[in-house]
């Protein structure tokens, strides 16, 4: 599947929302750390996200240590999806405004 997002406002938004509802759905237990890995906190995407979109590489960075964090220190848990969730809403919220007055942003969606 290809999302093509052309823009970084775009960008910013789309993956932090999926972030959220990811984080969402590792606190209801409907995905585990596993299906969140394969869709989205992959640690060989980190290096590309921090050095182009550096406070949304530092929440999936964030996203990547979760399943260690769960098995080390699980009373930390919490305290890390809701870290990682505050930095995905100060994403949107700084960049909603582009977004909405941005005439080229929405999402492409290809699927082969």
């Amino acid at each position: 599947m290809l999302i093509n997002l052309k823009n970084k406002n775009t960008f910013e938004i789309y993956l932090s929302v999926l972030s959220i509802g990811i984080l969402k759905c590792l606190e209801e237990d409907i995905l585990d750390f596993d299906d969140a890995m394969a869709l989205l906190y992959q640690p060989f995407n980190i290096d590309k996200l921090e050095k182009e979109f550096q406070k949304l590489g530092e929440a999936i960075h964030l996203g990547t240590e979760l399943e260690d964090v769960a098995t080390l220190a699980p009373e930390d848990l919490e305290d890390s999806l809701k870290q990682i969730e505050e930095l995905n809403k100060k994403l949107i919220q700084a960049n909603i405004n582009n977004f909405k007055e941005d005439e080229d942003s929405t999402p492409i969606y290809k699927i082969d």
